[in-house]
């Protein structure tokens, strides 16, 4: 009598979880969304932070670049729509903070393996707006792959190895010819900053990915 008792809870346990498997294996499509948004606090004080956090090295920023343009030759076109279901009151909610809201898109996409699931691109490369990839697939369970790149505008110039950041003061020494001479260490510099992160995801859950510059928010449903 106790081992039929058991088979009845067992099968009504799985009758509540099969549900929710079928969707991750099974989902014919997933409706996905996507939020990229700038922390502007962070942003002005980008400069005063530890060396640990923004790291200009070459050697870093030349081998994330290289990994950029391998995945570019990788990606494909796909159709995506800066309209959002889903996150549109979080797209809202972040807006009316103060957040700059730096990309935003929604997309179907079939449900596939990793080997067949589309690697989408969005931005553009060589410009001041977030330029990355993603790829959605599945296993048992639904699974991301986050590549992002940031390089706002914002160039600082070094004289005679003092930085001067303020846009003032960089008409200023562009004015003035005496200052621009032969022995002046004068250059620009554009930062890149990136996200590169693999995540677990769950439907309907809002999955954030995180920078001390800026965040990506992601979401995936199924798609009906």
């Amino acid at each position: 009598m106790r081992n039929k008792s058991l088979i009845v809870v067992f099968e009504v346990v799985l009758g509540i979880l099969l549900p929710g498997l079928g969707q991750v294996v099974y989902a014919r499509d997933y409706a996905v969304e996507l939020i990229v948004f700038e922390r502007l606090e962070a942003a002005n004080d980008a400069d005063n932070d530890a060396d640990e956090i923004w790291d200009f090295s070459s050697q870093r920023v030349t081998g994330k670049l290289q990994k950029m343009q391998r995945l570019a030759t990788k990606a494909i076109d796909y159709e995506t729509s800066p309209a959002l279901i889903n996150l549109a009151d979080i797209r809202n909610n972040l807006a009316a903070a103060g957040y700059g809201i730096l990309h935003s898109a929604g997309w179907i996409q079939p449900a596939e393996v990793y080997q067949h699931a589309p690697l989408i691109s969005f931005g553009a490369a060589n410009s001041s707006l977030p330029y990355g990839f993603i790829r959605i697939y599945k296993t048992s369970l639904i699974f991301a792959d986050v590549e992002v790149q940031y390089s706002p505008t914002r160039p600082e110039v070094f004289v005679n190895d003092n930085t001067v950041t303020d846009a003032n003061a960089r008409a200023d020494i562009d004015s003035n010819e005496h200052l621009i001479a032969s022995d002046t260490n004068l250059e620009f510099q554009q930062p890149h900053f990136f996200i590169s992160e693999k995540r677990r995801l769950k439907f309907k859950e809002i999955h954030y990915f995180d920078h001390p510059l800026f965040g990506v928010i992601l979401s995936v449903w199924p798609s009906e």
